[in-house]
């Protein structure tokens, strides 16, 4: 899904349930998919402070997903999940917030200090893989690093 943000940025709204499978989920697994999902449908409603919160969740989710000794058996990298999903609630923080300061350029030192911490997040995860990770997850990894470049150099934030 393409969500148009602000002058020409455009942003993929990017789903990670591709490796958790095709079957009903339940529990963690479900609500990490429900709150994935309850991000994507507030960003296509222009509600980023609604997909901020909604991923913030799931990044939680991942995160105490990812510490547990059943997450280290077969089950999805976790806490690449968890680093992926705070560096799009930060962009999401700062879109919200650069909304609401009525979208001056260049952006202020708030928005553009959110858009380096979801910078970090991002280069957090890539650094942090132990394993060759997903497939699916470096390349939304890699998405959201470019999606972040793209609005700093857009909104003129010095990295």
């Amino acid at each position: 899904m393409w969500t148009n943000l602000t002058r020409g940025v455009t942003l993929c709204v990017l789903v990670v349930p591709t490796f958790l499978g095709h079957a009903q989920l339940t529990g963690d697994q479900g609500e990490l998919t429900r709150l994935q999902t309850q991000a994507e449908t507030s960003m296509a409603q222009g509600d980023p402070e609604g997909a901020a919160i909604s991923i913030g969740k799931a990044a939680l989710l991942a995160s105490q997903l990812g510490k547990s000794r059943l997450s280290q058996l077969n089950h999805p990298p976790y806490q690449l999940m968890a680093d992926l999903f705070r560096t799009q609630e930060q962009v999401y923080r700062a879109i919200a917030l650069f909304q609401r300061s009525g979208e001056p350029i260049p952006a202020s030192s708030g928005v553009c200090r959110l858009l380096a911490l979801g910078r970090r997040h991002a280069a957090l995860a890539m650094e942090n893989g132990h394993a060759p990770p997903d497939e699916t997850l470096h390349d939304q990894i890699m998405e959201w690093l470019e999606i972040v470049q793209e609005l700093q150099r857009e909104w003129e934030c010095k990295h």
